[in-house]
């Protein structure tokens, strides 16, 4: 392209997880593909600035407040530091940036549907986007709702603010493309006009490398037991009590072991409930684990059960796409999108004893069945690398910058 992409992201940060680290590489897939121009924030508490991550670019950017009596929790859900990056950006576009040299602008960060972007009303072709979350509780499962933190209500206004709230409408109506995680995202934003929608996920699997070929070989030849795999933050959405409870119901005679990944506040229920069920042979709840840990677990596991009950995207599955492995998910929100028949089974989350009959059903088919955990974890590992790469999600966004700058040159 003649003219440079804005890139438009509060968060970023290599040495971070989750959202911060996400954006940081698709950031970095796609200045390394086009001209970029970058308004970010700089990282809390890091001794560099986005500037010295993006050389060739031109970085304006800004420090944050410190806020270190904030939770990290709360840091999390409410992103305090938003508030100064939307000031800051709106300033910076209407009084630094000429906007009629820039062929069009993506704002990616947060993933979270309840932040304005800067770039509404002001004339650019903009994409937003990958969002997501603002899942509401599965109607079987409400009556948990009761289990969760308090915090977590405060989601109940999201579908209010989307009805009422003119900013964030206007960031959606205004602009060029809404890219949401998977096509739930289209349904609760129902009651605007939005010109353009459609679906990627924000999470790119890692290339999977020869070492996984080694792990799929190994995993149909060795004996003992058939390992599934939680990697997880223990908390009720997780669905990890359900798993337990499917567990619990296979025939004695199977041979199999998982392996839970994680902590958080219902580590001891998970436990407890693990010992009353009888399953302590069977289950080891392993606590937090390093990084290269976590990768060993994905490697010597043979199948990957991820029984969230409410997960707007799921981070882990690309990871257990990336290892090869067959995945068990429940049929809802991100997992319903981005888990296919050929490496996944779904299991309906309309009733809850059906949940977990489902999940029971589908441990044991795969446990019995090595052929075609073999040929789902092919499937899933030719899937993380031709279609869910960050190479394949930067070159959909380059297509995507493509089509809105030609439909902005057209209007000219």
């Amino acid at each position: 392209m003649s003219t440079p992409i804005l890139l438009v992201s509060p968060f970023m940060d290599p040495q971070s997880v989750g959202e911060p680290r996400w954006c940081y590489d698709l950031a970095q897939a796609i200045a390394k593909r086009t001209d970029t121009i970058i308004l970010s924030q700089t990282p809390r508490n890091r001794d560099y600035c986005i500037a010295d991550l993006f050389p060739d670019s031109m970085v304006y950017e800004h420090r944050p407040w410190q806020l270190d009596r904030v939770p990290p929790r709360i840091h999390a859900l409410f992103k305090p530091n938003y508030l100064r990056f939307y000031l800051q950006a709106r300033h910076i576009l209407q009084h630094r940036l000429n906007l009629s040299t820039i062929s069009c602008a993506h704002h990616f960060g947060p993933l979270a549907l309840r932040f304005p972007s800067p770039l509404r009303g002001l004339g650019i072709p903009y994409a937003i986007g990958p969002l997501g979350g603002s899942l509401p509780t599965p109607s079987a499962f409400a009556s948990e709702r009761a289990r969760q933190p308090w915090y977590y209500r405060f989601r109940d206004f999201d579908g209010m603010r989307f009805r009422h709230d003119p900013m964030l409408r206007s960031t959606y109506e205004d602009a060029a493309c809404v890219v949401g995680v998977a096509p739930y995202v289209r349904d609760l934003l129902s009651s605007m006009e939005l010109k353009r929608f459609e679906t990627r996920p924000e999470i790119a699997a890692r290339t999977p490398g020869p070492n996984v070929d080694d792990a799929i070989r190994h995993r149909r030849e060795r004996s003992g037991p058939v390992r599934f795999l939680v990697v997880a933050r223990l908390i009720f959405s997780k669905g990890i009590e359900f798993a337990l409870r499917a567990a619990a119901t296979l025939p004695p005679d199977l041979d199999w072991h998982l392996d839970i990944l994680g902590d958080g506040p219902l580590r001891p229920t998970i436990e407890h409930m693990r010992d009353e069920l009888r399953l302590a042979q069977r289950v080891t709840v392993h606590g937090h684990v390093p990084r290269q840990t976590v990768d060993d677990f994905y490697r010597d596991a043979d199948i990957f059960l991820f029984p969230s009950i409410r997960e707007p995207s799921g981070a882990v599955v690309f990871e257990a796409m990336s290892w090869g492995l067959p995945i068990i998910a429940a049929d809802y929100g991100g997992p319903a999108h981005h888990v296919r028949d050929s490496y996944g089974i779904r299991a309906p989350v309309n009733d809850k004893a059906a949940f977990i009959a489902s999940i029971a059903e589908a441990m044991e088919m795969l446990v019995r069945a090595p052929d075609r955990r073999t040929d789902m974890g092919k499937a899933a590992m030719r899937a993380a690398r031709d279609n869910e790469s960050l190479d394949a999600m930067a070159d959909y966004f380059i297509n995507l910058y493509a089509s809105l700058a030609l439909s902005r040159s057209a209007s000219v």
